[in-house]
């Protein structure tokens, strides 16, 4: 088994347009080969995975002996163990604590991190001085990755009152390293061709320290291929992974990252998953898209469409001729130039790549667009506190605009509540992340001083924002106003607002989450009279 292939990787920030049409690897004259594992064992405490190095003679236990109850402070190698738990182990290897690694308390450099611990059970020391030794691990698990690193033997000894941590070499001849339950050399790769292919590295050093590897393929999709003004260097981007080079690992302006190869033999390092470095090379067999070649679209196209048939208009580029790549779509040249670009049969919810033939006489190139067709009916539900209910539902009838239906009522009794009736008719705009309309409303009212029916003319106002949490997919804010009104009951202001938080639930299911203000003013006998609310709601909302 050979060792890895020298890589010289270049990341970069270009603008990316998100009007622009990408051209895939699938369709461009470049092979993908078998990503590569490679390992390097360098002398019995240092272990190399890729282009990153382990030195586990840095593995430290220390105490800081004080009057009060000591400090505990873990040091240990950093490359692919920068999150997980603290596992301490004794001889027999049974797991005698766990904890995990509390940021806050948490250092890192490029060759070593360190971890304080001032809470652990209060008779730990006592406990791990009863072993012959133990060994303390660092856990990472990441989705079907497993990384575990344990440090040599340790003893604890304790003199007057001070403990002390004293760690030993083991008395092996020679370091042992298994793959998939066989012996191997101390180094060579190991190729991941398939996706249910696993990989299971274990390896005990000389020095008594350990390391396991448990890990697959990681599938990538480059989304965008070309080559550079200099013809020199092949230029690569993808959403799917990060670079994994010594240097600084920048992102384009909207997150994809792009990777800039050599192209006399492209090939890179990237993380799978628990920072795992795997080596991916390609083979070029024909000419590369230049990447002077933009295919960028007139405005910013929706990215689904509730019919099954979707346009959208691009820029012609000068000296190319464009036709369609497949029976789906059908390409019309406009009288201004630009190219009209229809998709026909978009079927069910998923993201459906298309293809578009962008030739020059001698060279064929494929771009492509990424559309989903969006779920035409929507019916939610939404319970308020105090004890209100909403049910709502809408019809998309075509890409731009969105029928709405909607239906309020109310069931207080008591205090100052009102009983409160309202169909609503509207239609909604959605552009980008901002969404606008207009909504009739009939509304009846009965309680009190507020008492009739009257029709109100409200715009809608709305925005939604991806919000980068683990908790939530996005957070919206929601606007209505009433501009005029008609009927026995005149409303002299109607508004309703909301701010809340959705999170996708299942498939075609979201959870909604907010606050939401109500207040109404009318008019009756020359008299003024209202009522406001805030309420927390929760709603569930269903796409089908």
């Amino acid at each position: 088994m050979g060792f890895f292939v020298f890589v010289t990787l270049f990341v970069s920030v270009h603008a990316w347009a998100q009007g622009q049409l990408h051209f895939p690897i699938d369709r461009m004259p470049l092979r993908t080969l078998p990503q590569r594992f490679d390992y390097r064992l360098i002398d019995k405490d240092r272990f190399q995975i890729g282009n990153l190095t382990m030195d586990f003679s840095s593995f430290q236990f220390e105490i800081e002996n004080t009057d009060s109850r000591p400090q505990l402070t873990i040091t240990w190698p950093s490359a692919l163990l920068k999150r997980g738990f603290v596992v301490v182990r004794d001889n027999s290897g049974k797991t005698i604590w766990k904890t995990g690694l509390d940021s806050d308390r948490l250092s890192s450099n490029e060759r070593t991190s360190n971890l304080v611990i001032e809470k652990y059970p209060e008779d730990l020391l006592s406990q791990l001085r009863q072993y012959p030794f133990f060994r303390v691990c660092i856990l990472n698990e990441e989705g079907l990755t497993r990384v575990l690193a344990c440090s040599k033997d340790m003893f604890l000894r304790n003199e007057a009152g001070r403990w002390t941590v004293v760690s030993r070499d083991s008395r092996r001849k020679e370091s042992f390293i298994e793959i998939n339950g066989r012996r191997v050399d101390p180094v060579g790769s190991v190729f991941l061709a398939k996706n249910d292919e696993t990989l299971n590295l274990r390896s005990l050093l000389m020095s008594g320290a350990h390391l396991e590897i448990f890990t697959r393929k990681k599938e990538m999709n480059f989304f965008d291929v070309a080559l550079d003004e200099t013809k020199e260097v092949l230029l690569l981007k993808s959403t799917d992974t990060s670079p994994n080079d010594d240097g600084p690992t920048p992102t384009l302006s909207d997150g994809p990252w792009q990777f800039e190869l050599r192209l006399e033999r492209p090939s890179l390092y990237f993380y799978s998953e628990g920072g795992i470095p795997l080596l991916q090379e390609f083979v070029i067999n024909g000419k590369i898209r230049p990447v002077s070649l933009q295919m960028i679209t007139v405005g910013t196209p929706a990215q689904s469409s509730p019919s099954r048939e979707y346009s959208l208009l691009i820029q012609k580029p000068l000296g190319y001729t464009i036709s369609p790549a497949d029976p789906l779509s059908k390409v019309r040249v406009l009288p201004s130039g630009n190219v009209e670009w229809t998709l026909l049969q978009l079927d069910g919810e998923t993201v459906q790549r298309r293809y578009i033939k962008i030739s020059d006489g001698q060279n064929d190139y494929f771009a492509a667009w990424d559309v989903s067709r969006a779920l035409p009916w929507s019916l939610s539900m939404t319970g308020y506190l105090p004890f209100w209910i909403k049910l709502s539902g809408s019809y998309h009838h075509h890409q731009l605009w969105s029928s709405l239906f909607e239906f309020e009522n109310s069931f207080e009794t008591g205090g100052d509540a009102v009983d409160y009736t309202a169909v609503k008719i509207g239609a909604l705009r959605s552009f980008k992340s901002f969404q606008y309309g207009l909504m009739i409303n009939s509304l009846q009212f009965d309680q009190g001083l507020i008492d009739g029916d009257t029709i109100t003319l409200s715009p809608l106002l709305g925005w939604l924002k991806n919000f980068p949490t683990v908790f939530s997919d996005q957070i919206f804010f929601d606007g209505r106003y009433s501009l005029l009104s008609s009927g026995d009951l005149k409303i002299k202001k109607h508004s309703d607002f909301s701010f809340g938080i959705s999170k996708n639930w299942k498939k075609s299911w979201d959870l909604r989450t907010g606050v939401r203000y109500f207040g109404v003013q009318a008019e009756k006998d020359s008299r003024v009279s209202g009522f406001h609310r805030n309420q927390f709601f929760m709603g569930l909302d269903h796409q089908f």
